[in-house]
């Protein structure tokens, strides 16, 4: 059924004022909305944009949190939270694109002791023997070890463990170990924290030792310091959503948004010191243009955007 453009409009209208709502948690809905046509996102990108232009200085609706010092305000002070969308008729193309081609015809099966890399920007899909998957983000390191084990040295990887339950699939991941119960999974790693996300079934961290439990829905971060904080993911479909060109937050720090921007995108992006504190929520949907993301990440995430040598950095306006 054809939609006129006024509709149109209007329904993207409801759904910016809805997202706007801090206890919005319809996203499911929202996508598939996004899904049914590109002028949806299109559509609905303008809508944000204006919005944002003529809402700009004017007080929150609602209560405010308390402000603190510059360096830690999540939010400018007096200004309603803002979600970051990086939609377009563009970033549908790219969405697709990226969905096309991570996990296109079969690959050839990746034999054991085989160390893959990819560069920053740019994936790669692995077959193991055993009918796994595993999507390897840009700038990142996975090394084969066995038939049913691997090792995630950098970087970010999705998991699709075909399950075995005498042959459980064991991931290293610096000096823990992540084994299946039968799941997709995602695991981004830093020098900072290591991020474990369930899409599917469970995972069991460290089983031998501490055989901390998580199921679909549910995510770890474990500190440079080994501290594990559990937590629920804003979306589970969002889950390893980088293979699909969206990125998910509900406060996550600067550091893990910038972290994960530059091996999707593939160029260097930073966080000024005065960031440390400051919290992100929103969805971004990249755009086949780099620097049109980052603008619009600044632009919505109430951050001031500037150019970095080959790179940008994100700071307070």
């Amino acid at each position: 059924m054809s939609v006129s453009e006024n509709d149109r409009e209007q329904q993207a209208l409801d759904w910016v004022r809805r997202i706007a709502d801090p206890e919005f948690g319809d996203w499911d809905a929202h996508m598939r909305w996004l899904e049914e046509d590109p002028a949806n996102a299109e559509v609905f990108d303008r809508m944000s944009i204006e919005m944002e232009a003529a809402t700009e200085g004017l007080d929150a609706a609602g209560p405010v949190a308390p402000s603190v010092s510059v360096a830690n305000d999540n939010e400018m002070r007096g200004r309603r939270p803002r979600w970051a969308w990086g939609t377009g008729a563009s970033g549908l193309v790219a969405a697709s694109l990226a969905a096309f081609l991570l996990w296109p015809q079969p690959q050839p099966q990746v034999g054991v002791g085989r160390l893959i890399s990819t560069s920053p920007g740019a994936s790669r899909n692995i077959q193991l023997a055993d009918g796994s998957r595993i999507a390897l983000n840009g700038g990142g390191r996975v090394r084969i070890d066995g038939d049913r084990s691997a090792t995630l040295l950098d970087g970010e990887a999705f998991f699709e463990i075909a399950h075995h339950r005498d042959r459980p699939f064991r991931l290293q991941v610096g000096a823990r170990v992540v084994q299946d119960v039968g799941t997709a999974f995602d695991v981004a790693t830093s020098s900072q924290a290591t991020r474990i996300a369930v899409r599917e079934g469970a995972i069991a961290i460290d089983p031998e030792a501490d055989n901390i439990r998580l199921t679909a829905g549910e995510e770890a971060r474990i500190g440079a310091d080994g501290r594990i904080i559990r937590t629920t993911a804003p979306q589970i479909r969002a889950i390893g959503g980088w293979r699909e060109g969206r990125l998910v937050y509900q406060e996550a720090t600067w550091t893990d948004v910038v972290t994960d921007l530059s091996r999707t995108l593939g160029v260097p992006v930073s966080a000024a010191p005065a960031m440390t504190g400051r919290r992100f929520t929103g969805v971004i949907i990249l755009d086949r243009d780099q620097g049109l993301t980052i603008r619009r990440v600044a632009t919505l995430g109430g951050v001031a955007a500037m150019r970095d040598g080959n790179g940008w950095l994100l700071a307070p306006r």
